[in-house]
């Protein structure tokens, strides 16, 4: 990592040193959470039980779609420049979320 304690938070969805790797980078080693590590806890985290549902996704919807859910977007990249976006955080604190574009159109083959 570039950057030590640049981050502000961390979300675990794979496990493994992932807990670890997060507390180097946070600021605040405990603004990171787990769905995998159950360890978590132990190590100053929170752990998460994820289960998604429509009736949530709804709401989530209901609180954007009203102007009550914001997220700043600083950049929009296409995602064949990831690895751009992955240096833009890794060099620089970003105003704003980097977004990725997935163009669902593209063919494949």
């Amino acid at each position: 990592m570039t950057n030590p304690g640049h981050a502000a938070a961390a979300l675990d969805f794979v496990g493994g040193d992932a807990v670890a790797v997060s507390r180097e980078v946070l600021r605040n080693p405990g603004r990171v959470a787990s769905i995998v590590d159950t360890t978590v806890t132990e190590k100053g985290g929170h752990l998460v039980w994820a289960r998604p549902s429509s009736d949530d996704l709804a709401a989530l919807c209901a609180l954007a779609d009203s102007g009550k859910l914001l997220v700043t977007v600083g950049r929009v990249l296409p995602l064949a420049e990831a690895a751009d976006a992955w240096r833009a955080v890794q060099e620089s604190y970003t105003r704003g979320k980097i977004v990725l574009d997935v163009d669902v159109n593209v063919d494949a083959s």
